[in-house]
């Protein structure tokens, strides 16, 4: 079955020319997109596992950290690299980043904190 022009989907993806900058950020795809070595997945953590199993040097590890979007209020998922130190304000866990901000409240979150 072929995909319609007007059929799109957000995936997250990387190919051979792919770096750890590159890999694994979200794109709009529509219609007939695929290509010989496009990887495609429909999360974040699939397409990183992907990457992370593929490409084994340390320097070229990925990890997802979470930051606080004050305008939609919501935590919001992004990629790094592992060689890289945390920024400010960001969270390797989005449970701690949604408790932090108070979208789930504290008795729920199971992280240790009070």
């Amino acid at each position: 079955m072929v995909a319609s022009k007007n059929s799109c989907k957000e995936l997250y993806t990387f190919d051979t020319t792919s770096n750890v900058q590159t890999a694994c950020l979200r794109e709009k795809k529509c219609g007939s997109y695929m290509y010989l070595g496009l990887q495609t997945y429909t999360t974040l953590q699939e397409c990183v596992d992907a990457w992370n199993t593929s490409h084994t040097s340390s320097i070229d590890q990925l990890m997802v950290i979470y930051h606080y979007d004050s305008t939609s209020h919501r935590c919001i998922a992004s990629t790094q690299p592992v060689s890289d130190p945390i920024p400010k304000d960001h969270y390797t866990s989005k449970r701690e980043c949604m408790l932090l901000h108070r979208e789930i409240p504290s008795s729920s979150c199971g992280c240790g904190r009070t």
